[in-house]
């Protein structure tokens, strides 16, 4: 299967983080992956980044919005859309909600462990985060 995953985010040094982490755990679960994102020309503006993971040789990709900080309008409504809004979960100026959003990608894509990225965190002792992730990646 493919899948093109397009984020959107505002917290710049935990989107990176996530994204990273998120590319590192698609190329090891056999998926080709390209990415493509932009400088956004205001530093305030949200950052964008889209992720082709290929699996398949077949020219169809399941779309699906990552969207970290309720960013997309509801004209976006019909999108399959992951947002904290529809995880009922708090936003936080810690980005904490990052993780519960990273973690409920995985029940939508085939094939991919969240083992890396739990692994990471318990390695940096990011319990609170951790917690999240676990929460709505199962």
């Amino acid at each position: 299967m493919n899948y093109c995953i397009k984020m959107f985010g505002i917290h710049r040094k935990i989107f990176d983080k996530t994204s990273r982490l998120l590319l590192k755990t698609f190329a090891e679960s056999d998926y080709f992956v390209h990415t493509h994102s932009g400088i956004p020309e205001n530093y305030f503006a949200p950052l964008k980044l889209t992720i082709n993971i290929i699996g398949s040789q077949k020219n169809t990709f399941k779309y699906i919005f990552v969207d970290f900080d309720n960013l997309l309008t509801s004209s976006d409504a019909e999108k399959k859309v992951i947002s904290p809004n529809k995880l009922n979960v708090k936003y936080s100026p810690s980005g904490l909600h990052y993780w519960a959003v990273t973690g409920r990608l995985f029940p939508f894509i085939e094939d991919i462990s969240p083992a890396y990225i739990s692994g990471c965190l318990l390695e940096e002792n990011l319990e609170k985060e951790l917690a999240y992730f676990r929460k709505f990646s199962s």
